[in-house]
């Protein structure tokens, strides 16, 4: 892309469940840059979850690596497809409780909570239950907790899902403010519109194999039998062709250890857990998730949808 170091780069990643024949990554390549979003485009089941996991460390590939950048490790946030917060706790608890797991001052957290609020238009919501909220209201609240950590790398997986137009117009503008701003963006999506309108590369994958990757422009005008491709979704239906895909079911359930119903994201991401009412704590020792502080669900718990622990401070009702 640039002369730059990427922030993140997967290299040669290979990562095959148990019981599968067919590898879900076989030598996956991915730099992720500053300033620059990467469209990450597949049919079902062409390993694009399973390569966001590795990203994020739930996933260690059988071989192959993920680098960062030497000079400062980036912080990376992730914005699951599933709605990754509490729904009996307010827009705001949610935004405290997680502020509050960061390891910064109280007052920065305060601040940084009340910043994600205002980025992703909030304000008016702070004091509704999140699962009172329209599905546009908690995608809005689902980047937001990922904005928290001022991420230096921004992993979105499918974040309009089940959004109306206008929710779709502010989740892309936000992306597109947030590259300008140099944030590397990796956005995992099926809506070819939203791939061409934010981003300025692609990885494309079926099978678990890379079969485009590169410069968006450049791709588009790369020859096919009818010459340069008239749009994205052209050049996507010739790498993969039109037949029907299974859903990845068994790599689903495979994946099943992370609940959609565990809010993720703490400089990286949060271990899921089945317990989605109580409150975790960071572990210090996080080697198995090289991407961040994990979370252990054992001390804090809500208590009729509202936070029980005085030390998370901000938004508590």
């Amino acid at each position: 892309m640039t002369g730059e170091l990427p922030l993140v780069s997967a290299e040669k990643l290979v990562y095959r469940y148990p019981e599968q024949s067919e590898a879900a990554l076989d030598g996956v390549d991915l730099q992720l840059m500053r300033g620059h979003a990467v469209g990450l485009l597949g049919p079902n089941g062409s390993g694009k979850s399973t390569l966001i996991n590795v990203l994020i460390g739930l996933r260690t590939p059988q071989s192959g690596a993920v680098v960062y950048a030497a000079q400062k490790r980036p912080t990376v946030a992730w914005v699951p497809q599933d709605y990754a917060f509490y729904p009996e706790l307010t827009c705001q608890e949610n935004l405290a409780l997680f502020a509050g797991m960061l390891d910064i001052p109280r007052g920065e957290a305060i601040a940084r909570a009340e910043r994600a609020a205002a980025d992703c238009v909030l304000q008016e919501f702070l004091d509704r239950r999140a699962k009172h909220c329209s599905g546009g209201v908690r995608r809005r609240l689902n980047l937001a907790i990922a904005l928290l950590q001022r991420p230096d790398v921004l992993l979105l997986d499918e974040p309009t899902a089940g959004v109306d137009p206008q929710s779709r117009a502010f989740l892309l503008d936000r992306v597109r403010e947030f590259v300008s701003h140099g944030t590397a963006v990796l956005y995992a999506t099926h809506y070819m519109e939203e791939v061409s309108a934010v981003c300025s590369h692609i990885l494309l994958l079926d099978h678990g194999r890379v079969v485009a990757s590169g410069d968006l422009g450049s791709l588009l005008l790369t020859p096919s039998h009818n010459g340069p491709f008239h749009n994205l979704e052209q050049l996507f239906m010739h790498y993969t062709n039109r037949r029907l895909r299974n859903s990845g079911a068994a790599h689903v359930l495979a994946s099943s250890t992370t609940s959609t119903a565990t809010p993720l994201g703490c400089k990286g991401v949060a271990a899921a857990t089945s317990q989605p009412a109580r409150i975790g704590r960071p572990v210090r020792d996080a080697s198995a998730l090289p991407v961040g502080n994990v979370f252990h669900v054992e001390e804090h718990t809500c208590r009729n949808g509202r936070i029980a622990d005085d030390r998370l401070g901000a938004g508590r009702r």
